[in-house]
């Protein structure tokens, strides 16, 4: 049996984009946390306690996009091998249709909500917790927006980028989070988290942009003719322009990665 060394060897192979995927997960899960540490020590564990019940409620959104994930990303990956010129409308679907479900959800809870269905799921915490509903479903919306984006950039293994978007993301997402709660409240704190999640979203589907040209560039030079060698040439100066213009932004901010 060889299947110990094939697998070492795909692991060996595969060592870069295991570590920045690892990075990836990391950022996300400190961000989450720092966020609600942060909404603690400004607001209190009552606040803290309200955020998470707005949270639950959306919790099917939440399973859904992790599910999504599961079986997306192998899909895409499929798409990239087989015909990748039709990446860009297969993540464009993906987060078209979370989109509607979340704001079907969503649509669905703020009518029901008031009618029975709160008091049932939260008890009396419903009341304090209505209110952070709405923000809750633009912050999921602006998720469900990157998700197709984020599943593309998986698909294209390209996990340089895909890390890149996933810190600066995180970084916005603590800062706009905390900073609408230390103005605005508990309702502020979602506000700035759905900001977050907006500008994350635009972060990701420009990633995938400027991967995916480099991905059919690199596709270009394989096909060994001279117009693909000038096809590729013309798609290599956009991504360095790109890149170029976006490190200029980035480094105007003070924010890179």
């Amino acid at each position: 049996m060889h299947w110990p060394s094939e697998a070492w060897s795909w692991i060996t192979t595969h060592r870069d984009l295991g570590v920045r995927y690892v990075a990836e997960g990391t950022s996300s899960s400190v961000s989450g946390q720092l966020r609600s540490y942060g909404i603690g020590a400004l607001l209190g564990l009552a606040a803290v306690g309200y955020v998470g019940a707005s949270t639950t409620l959306m919790g099917p959104m939440t399973i859904l996009l992790i599910g999504m994930s599961l079986v997306a990303i192998p899909e895409a990956a499929r798409i990239v091998r087989r015909a990748p010129h039709r990446l860009p409308l297969f993540c464009l679907l993906i987060s078209a249709g979370l989109v509607a479900m979340a704001v079907g959800w969503g649509a669905l809870l703020l009518i029901a909500m008031p009618r029975g269905l709160g008091h049932w799921l939260l008890n009396a915490l419903w009341r304090p917790t209505y209110p952070l509903l709405l923000p809750q479903i633009l912050a999921v919306s602006g998720q469900c927006v990157g998700a197709g984006a984020g599943i593309g950039l998986h698909g294209l293994g390209a996990a340089k980028s895909s890390l890149r978007a996933a810190v600066l993301s995180s970084i916005i997402y603590v800062v706009c989070s905390l900073t609408g709660a230390a103005v605005w409240g508990a309702s502020g704190a979602i506000y700035g988290t759905a900001v977050a999640t907006w500008l994350a979203a635009l972060i990701l589907w420009r990633q995938l942009v400027i991967s995916y040209r480099s991905y059919r560039q690199r596709e270009a030079v394989s096909g060994g003719t001279p117009r693909a060698a000038g096809l590729a040439r013309h798609a290599h100066e956009e991504v360095v322009h790109g890149e170029q213009a976006a490190d200029h932004r980035d480094v105007g901010v003070h924010v890179h990665v």
